[in-house]
């Protein structure tokens, strides 16, 4: 004999819920209308029947558990769904708190029956994410070889040793500030070789690594090799590999150890990813104190001011102030009411999921990235269903595996850290203090940290050029592969790859020098003759020989007016500035 839930045959409700709880149970459990086994229960009334669903076990006709108990129970036989079961029965509060619910539900039944269907859809059909976590791994794939390529090929420049930042250096200030615990504060398998050829290997195995997933082989061993490496360059990167959108990256992966199990609590741990992603994005900008986001006048200069505009940023800038005033308040409700609607529902979840699309490709044709607007709205994709793709053939995703307890908790535990970060950036407040040392200790590995990109607009383009001279007074310039310069006729498109310095040189020029030491080290270098530095820019103007002096000078950059550039054809407009840093000269022993 089976397992048996008997619920209500005429009500709407119960027989639209019943029918989605056969689909996930299959035939492990037998779902009847109470009006043809009322005979074979003794003991009960249809009165009974009608206030509250009832599961027996095998065999059993007559001991039983009714409403959510009954409900939990039965869901037990799905997989994947015994957490619920798990909760009811271990956590505190928890049994309480979905019988009260119960008891309102049942007391409302017509109007949930309404509210259901209009946010699920007149069927509730269990959600498949087969063909979703194929794709989801594909791109995933794409992503990590257009981040660790784009990497490896600017590696040595940036963090070789004879780079500017040298991770050998690096990894000796390591050994003597912490010693033993590098391992833990900067987790890094780097530490065991910090050379330019483990550098190169550690690059080039993420790229193998994603150009496998990109092919289609789905493997929880490759995925952790992924994060694993990923996470040792992030730990020795510095300035260069601190962009939230790395981060990003890893937190995926990790997250994508789960999705492979084929298990659909492993689809909620991505959905609440990018929540806290989606929903943080709004509450920094805010938040922050920038009162252009307020005014909504934020976009009026971003456009022009942002690090690496893309071709149509110069037309979205033209536009009418009271358009990007529109502009920046749809941006707002995107980031911060959006998100929510992915707890209401499937139909809900869509709208979310088709906003936040519009919200990444408008910034991904107006602004260069990277890899970030990708990745961003790859993560959407599970806001979707298998449905939501069409009744094509099924993939070869491996089926759902019976339900374990630790990946289970380790998922839980994963949202929990999730919710702190969301909490920590609305509250603006820290947590009670044996969390907070548990939400330190783990942060190193980016199990799930918070988010936010621009929280802070930048009013004004300073742009920064380096110059080397041979005597003092004839000063040629170091030109950057896609920094924007005075003259420029056109604007790159260079996502999904990111120049790494031309992006540091942009934030080098919000403050001083002093802000940026990293600039120092470059400079040496490039007095140094170091040709894996000079390899960083578009062209050196020395042809390997090494400059005697180097300086920086800044200039002022806008956009050009539509007049201007129908007269010269440039699309910007700079004006000169002074030194941003002095001439430097190389003193030999």
């Amino acid at each position: 004999m089976r397992s048996r839930l008997v619920f209500d045959g005429d009500c709407g409700f119960c027989g639209w819920t019943a029918r989605y709880a056969a689909r996930v149970c299959g035939a492990a459990v037998e779902f009847v209308p109470y009006q043809r086994v009322l005979d074979q229960h003794p003991g009960l009334s249809a009165e009974e029947f009608r206030a509250a669903v009832r599961y027996f076990a095998p065999g059993e006709r007559r001991a039983h558990l009714a409403g959510a108990a009954a409900a939990f129970r039965a869901l037990a036989h799905a997989p994947g769904y015994g957490v619920w079961w798990w909760c009811y029965r271990r956590l505190p509060g928890f049994a309480a708190l979905t019988e009260a619910l119960y008891r309102l539900i049942a007391r409302h039944r017509p109007a949930a029956f309404a509210l259901g269907r209009a946010l699920h859809g007149t069927e509730l059909e269990p959600a498949r994410f087969d063909r979703i976590a194929d794709l989801w791994t594909r791109l995933l794939g794409v992503v990590v070889v257009a981040a660790a390529a784009s990497l490896a090929v600017q590696a040595l420049g940036l963090m070789g040793e004879h780079g500017i930042t040298p991770i050998d250096q690096l990894a000796l200030q390591a050994e003597e500030a912490l010693g033993a615990r590098r391992w833990w504060v900067t987790p890094s398998l780097l530490w065991f070789a910090p050379t330019d050829a483990a550098l190169q290997i550690a690059c080039w195995a993420v790229v193998g690594c994603g150009l496998a997933l990109a092919a289609g082989l789905r493997s929880r061993s490759l995925v952790a090799v992924a994060y694993l490496l990923w996470l040792s360059l992030l730990s020795v990167g510095q300035e260069w590999l601190s962009f939230q959108w790395d981060w990003l990256l890893l937190e995926c992966l990790f997250c994508t150890l789960f999705v492979l199990r084929g298990e659909s609590w492993g689809a909620w741990l991505m959905r609440l990813l990018w929540f806290r992603f989606a929903f943080l994005s709004g509450v920094v900008k805010w938040t922050s104190g920038d009162l252009s986001w307020h005014d909504l006048t934020a976009l009026g200069f971003h456009f022009e001011t942002q690090p690496l505009p893309a071709p149509l940023a110069w037309h979205a800038a033209q536009l009418p102030l009271l358009a990007l005033q529109a502009l920046t308040a749809a941006t707002l409700m995107v980031e911060l009411a959006l998100p929510w609607l992915i707890f209401l529902g499937r139909r809900p979840r869509l709208l979310a999921a088709w906003g936040f699309i519009a919200l990444q490709t408008a910034i991904l044709a107006s602004g260069n990235y990277n890899y970030f607007n990708l990745l961003a709205l790859a993560l959407t994709l599970w806001l979707f269903d298998d449905r939501a793709l069409g009744n094509r053939s099924q993939s070869r995703f491996p089926a759902p595996g019976k339900s374990s307890l630790i990946p289970i908790s380790l998922c839980l535990c994963l949202m929990f850290l999730g919710a702190t970060e969301v909490w920590r950036a609305t509250v603006q407040r820290g947590l009670p203090e044996p969390l907070e040392a548990a939400r330190a200790a783990l942060q190193p590995f980016a199990l799930a940290i918070g988010y936010g990109p621009f929280a802070v607009m930048t009013r004004e383009r300073i742009e920064l050029t380096i110059e080397g001279s041979a005597d003092g007074v004839d000063w040629r310039a170091y030109r950057f592969r896609y920094k924007p310069e005075a003259g420029d006729a056109t604007l790159p498109y260079l996502a999904p790859m990111q120049p790494r310095l031309d992006w540091q040189m942009w934030f080098a020029a919000l403050g001083p020098p002093e802000q940026s030491p990293w600039v120092g080290r470059l400079l040496l270098r490039l007095l140094e003759g170091a040709p894996e530095v000079a390899a960083l820019f578009a062209a050196d103007p020395f042809h390997g020989a090494a400059p005697r002096f180097v300086r920086v000078r800044q200039d002022q950059c806008w956009f050009a007016s539509r007049d201007e550039r129908a007269a010269t054809g440039a699309i910007w407009h700079c004006e000169p500035r002074g030194l941003w840093f002095g001439r430097a000269e190389l003193r030999r022993r």
